[in-house]
């Protein structure tokens, strides 16, 4: 989704803040991060994140991350001593910026300094697909949710709801002063934005709700896929209204509607 991009480039920037000279910053960042282990005693700092995508929009990322994954293949676990045929889709070619990432980390575990961090320019223009082709942060296993397929009408399985609800449920109960959330999603995701609005106001009752409804640049479409966009942003924008403390919408056009395919001019 177009929010996923969007919400990509706010972890980058807050990753970019870290400070590792032991030094106090400006900002404090174990209000958006979280600190965990993994299974072999490595101290994790990872985003307090719920996102939701469907499973072929995550790329070359696993919906378990890295973090926390088995190095042990399912496949080679023996449970069938017959023929067995595997059928299994290509994985997704990381980019140069991707592979340096992962070069890195298996550095830092093997503790090898042979791919340390470098200052290095990457030319990414023309190979992102996936909004995790420039992601820099590892995520939680609990913060991937994927949907498999979405409704050409426009619903959500009750299931993604329910599994989104238990993994705010996770990452709140173990706040000690929880001030909040923040909602970034598609101004048309009205199917899932709903329900997840309604369950944070009652569950949440007196925190602040920030909702960011985003918009991508409009491209020229039908008659009746303009209105049907229109109406799921209206229908997204009342339910954000009712149900939020403050709604920022934010679009690189003139307008959140089809009314022109005009980009917004920024000052140079």
């Amino acid at each position: 989704s177009y929010s996923n991009f969007v919400g990509t480039h706010f972890w980058n920037i807050q990753e970019s803040s870290f400070n590792y000279d032991g030094t106090e910053g400006e900002i404090n960042h174990d209000i958006l991060f979280r600190e965990g282990l993994t299974p072999n005693g490595d101290v994790t700092f990872t985003p307090r994140l719920v996102f939701v995508d469907l499973k072929q929009n995550l790329g070359s990322l696993s919906s378990q991350g890295k973090l926390y994954s088995e190095t042990n293949n399912v496949f080679e676990i023996p449970t069938w001593d017959k023929h067995c045929e595997v059928i299994a889709s290509e994985r997704n070619v990381r980019n140069e910026f991707i592979e340096d990432l992962y070069l890195e980390d298996e550095s830092y575990r093997n503790n090898s300094d042979c791919c340390k961090a470098k200052d290095k320019e990457y030319k990414l223009d023309g190979q992102i697909d996936y909004w995790s082709d420039f992601k820099r942060l590892h995520y939680h296993p609990r913060s991937a949710l994927t949907i498999d397929a979405r409704d050409p009408l426009g619903g959500v399985d009750p299931k993604v709801s329910f599994n989104v609800e238990e993994t705010v449920r996770f990452y709140a109960e173990e706040c000690d002063t929880l001030q909040g959330f923040q909602f970034l999603c598609d101004a048309s995701s009205c199917d899932l934005l709903s329900p997840t609005l309604e369950h944070l106001t009652q569950d949440y009752h007196g925190k602040s709700l920030h909702v960011y409804p985003v918009q991508p640049i409009h491209q020229r479409q039908s008659l009746s896929e303009i209105r049907t966009h229109d109406l799921s942003v209206l229908f997204s924008l009342s339910e954000s209204i009712k149900n939020s403390s403050i709604v920022s919408p934010m679009s690189l056009n003139c307008d959140l509607f089809n009314k022109n395919n005009q980009k917004r001019d920024f000052p140079a």
